[in-house]
């Protein structure tokens, strides 16, 4: 079983919880699927350095990527067998269920 994160954060869309050297490659996912999360990560990563005040001007899109973030999660665990995904909202900095 593989423990998988999808969190927009400044290195990668997706980590191994256990394993330090994973790569994204070693899924194999198909094209679409991972153009989508390399464009849902690209437009996340503006709200990282952002203040809680700063956040709270964006929230609108922050929700959204949210909505979105969740839904590539379950893609994701739909796709992958025995593997399970947890989701991070950086936009709300939580955990939150997919």
């Amino acid at each position: 079983m593989q423990y998988l994160t999808l969190s927009a954060n400044y290195m990668s869309f997706l980590k191994d919880d256990f394993e330090p050297d994973f790569n994204i490659a070693d899924l194999q996912l198909p094209g679409p699927l991972l153009e989508h999360l390399e464009n849902w990560w690209n437009t996340y990563r503006e709200i990282i350095p952002l203040s809680h005040p700063e956040r709270e001007d964006k929230l609108t899109l922050i929700n959204n990527l949210v909505d979105e973030g969740i839904h590539l999660a379950k893609e994701l665990q739909t796709y992958l067998d025995d593997v399970k995904i947890k989701y991070f909202s950086e936009g709300l900095l939580t955990y939150l269920p997919i």
